[in-house]
């Protein structure tokens, strides 16, 4: 078979599992739910493991030690930034009075 041949089987067997899986999801949104909250983790730690598998070696090849510490260095940034704004992600514990605006701010 030809490439084009094997390209186009490829894309349509993934085109119509991809429609199957979005139509069991479309029938059932506990099933949705339940399935986001463990897939949504396991597609994190595919990405992960492409980049440490694979990229961050070939890169490390090629820039040396320089390619590490930028990774190392883009995990830090990220996970502190995850840290500060999650701390200001919160689901009801304010008060209703909390968005109020003060008098200072109304103009009348």
């Amino acid at each position: 078979m030809p490439t084009l041949g094997w390209i186009l089987a490829f894309s349509l067997v993934g085109s119509v599992l991809s429609l199957a899986g979005g139509l069991l999801l479309v029938a059932s949104a506990t099933k949705a739910g339940a399935m986001a909250k463990r897939l949504t983790p396991f597609a994190a730690g595919v990405l992960l493991a492409t980049a440490f598998l694979d990229l961050v070696p070939e890169s490390s090849r090629e820039l040396g030690v320089a390619a590490t510490r930028w990774v190392l260095g883009g995990f830090l940034a990220f996970y502190l930034l995850e840290r500060l704004f999650r701390s200001f992600h919160q689901h009801g514990q304010t008060r209703r009075d909390d968005h109020a605006p003060s008098s200072a701010l109304v103009i009348v």
